[in-house]
């Protein structure tokens, strides 16, 4: 969508039900409240925040399955946070 907005009914559905998939296998608050920030932004076109955001949940994931890989320090929440900040 954010490449070629002209197909962006072509490309939305695929975008929801990936969206929905996430959040049927979450069940932690903030990843779910960043799921929703990121439909938000790109249900109001603003694809450069909504791939900012979905590039700090996506290092958020990173560290949630490093942590359950090697059982270190948790998960940092702070890029979570700072996504939602801006709203």
């Amino acid at each position: 969508m954010y490449l070629d907005d002209s197909d962006r009914k072509k490309y939305y559905p695929m975008f929801m039900k990936l969206v929905e998939d996430f959040m049927e296998a979450t069940t932690f608050a903030e990843v779910r409240k960043t799921l929703l920030h990121i439909v938000q932004d790109v249900n109001a076109t603003k694809y450069y925040r909504a791939l900012k955001t979905c590039k700090a949940l996506m290092n958020y994931e990173s560290e949630v399955l490093s942590y359950s890989q090697n059982r270190g320090r948790g998960p940092d929440l702070s890029a979570l946070v700072a996504a939602h900040e801006d709203r």
